[in-house]
C-alpha cells in the first residue's frame, strides 16, 4: 500500500458543539422517536459518553486530516475524488432536517460527522460481538459433528 497524504478538514474540534449546551436542540434534530437513536435510549446514553470522550480527544490530538487515494490511476479512471473525508467511508447517512436551529451549519455538520462515526462504531462493536459468538460456537464439542447431524435430520423425521 502507498502512503497516505494528509490535509485538514473543513471544520476543527472547535466548532463541535458542546452537547450539554445544545442538547435540547439537537435532540430535535437527530434524536427524534423515529430516528436510530431516540433521545433515553441506551444507545442515546452511550452516544453521550462517545461524543465528550470524542471531543476530548479531538482537542487533544492534531487538526482530523483528510486522505488520498492510493491509487489515482483508478480514481481518474472511475471519476472519483484523489482527497476525500473518512465519514465517505462509513455506508451510512444521517439525513438533513428542515428544522431550524441557532447552531451553525459547520456545527451541526460538524456533529453529524461524530454521530457518523458513532454508527459505525456500534456497527463494528456488534460486528465483534458476533465474531466472538461463532469463535465460541465453533470451538463447542458438537461443532464436529454439525454437518453429520443436519444430514441426519434431513433424511430423518426424529433425532435423538
Amino acid at each position: 500500500r502507498g502512503s497516505r497524504g494528509r490535509t485538514t478538514l473543513p471544520y476543527d474540534s472547535d466548532e463541535l458543539p458542546n452537547f450539554r449546551d445544545n442538547q435540547q436542540e439537537l435532540d430535535s434534530l437527530f434524536f427524534r422517536e423515529k430516528d436510530p437513536i431516540p433521545a433515553g435510549s441506551p444507545e442515546y446514553s452511550e452516544f453521550i459518553e462517545f461524543y465528550e470522550k470524542y471531543v476530548l480527544y479531538q482537542r487533544k490530538r492534531k487538526p482530523p486530516a483528510m486522505e488520498t487515494c492510493t491509487n489515482p490511476q483508478l480514481a481518474a479512471k472511475l471519476g472519483i475524488p484523489q482527497t476525500y473525508h473518512q465519514r465517505y467511508k462509513l455506508n451510512f447517512a444521517v439525513l438533513n432536517t428542515t428544522t431550524k436551529t441557532r447552531l451553525d451549519e459547520s456545527a451541526v455538520s460538524a456533529f453529524r460527522h461524530v454521530l457518523l462515526l458513532f454508527h459505525d462504531f456500534l456497527q463494528k462493536k456488534r460486528l465483534q460481538k458476533l465474531r466472538a459468538l461463532k469463535k465460541a460456537q465453533s470451538s463447542l464439542p458438537i461443532a464436529k459433528a454439525r454437518e453429520q447431524i443436519l444430514q441426519h435430520l434431513e433424511s430423518h423425521n426424529c433425532l435423538v
